[in-house]
């Protein structure tokens, strides 16, 4: 297995590189250079408990671990093209999943949406008879960030977040969720699904 350190001692411009190493060919591209403190800030990344692999004395692959209290979830990880196909990134998940074994993931906490940088979406509050939810609108897009509700309530949520930009988007609803059938009713399609892993012993 390759030597693990954390990602609290890469410099920031060092390891935002190595982020956008790892995200370089990712089906939905990402890059961050700044915004790198935002997102740890937003997303409770503890670079502490966050590992980093090596490969030709060079930082290759990455796990970010978001901890909340007693909860835990992988705020992003990946491995430099070049090194690839080495063991780097189970090496990093084993790592992360070491410190967050006993932790429940979470995504879209009350923390994540106070802690949101100044440079996300502005938010906006809908609520109707049954339901509430939070959006960040900008103009050609929403997206929904907390919504809870029984199936006609977040019918009518998902419609009123709808009505306020050409396109509206939301990340891992869960297929049982009723706001799973109302956007079906309403026209809506998974485009994309994350994959669940299983970490098996050994």
């Amino acid at each position: 297995m390759p030597e693990l350190v954390a990602a609290s001692s890469l410099p920031r411009s060092e390891l935002a590189g190595l982020f956008n190493a790892g995200y370089s060919d990712y089906y939905v591209p990402l890059e961050l250079d700044a915004a790198l403190d935002g997102v740890v800030a937003a997303w409770d990344i503890e670079l502490e408990s966050s590992r980093v692999a090596h490969h030709d004395d060079e930082p290759a692959g990455f796990a970010f671990l978001a901890i909340r209290g007693d909860q835990g979830w992988i705020g992003g990880m990946g491995v430099a093209p070049r090194a690839r196909r080495r063991g780097l990134g189970e090496a990093v998940m084993r790592g992360v999943i070491d410190v967050a074994r006993e932790r429940e993931p979470w995504q879209r906490a009350d923390e994540a949406v106070a802690r949101r940088p100044a440079t996300a979406p502005p938010l906006k509050g809908l609520v109707v008879d049954g339901g509430a939810a939070i959006v960040g609108v900008r103009q050609e897009r929403v997206g929904v960030l907390q919504l809870v509700a029984e199936a006609e309530a977040a019918r009518a949520l998902i419609a009123a977040a709808a009505a306020l930009a050409p396109k509206l988007l939301w990340i891992n609803v869960p297929s049982n969720d009723p706001a799973a059938a109302a956007l079906r009713d309403l026209g809506g399609h998974v485009f994309e699904r994350q994959r669940e892993l299983v970490l098996r012993p050994g």
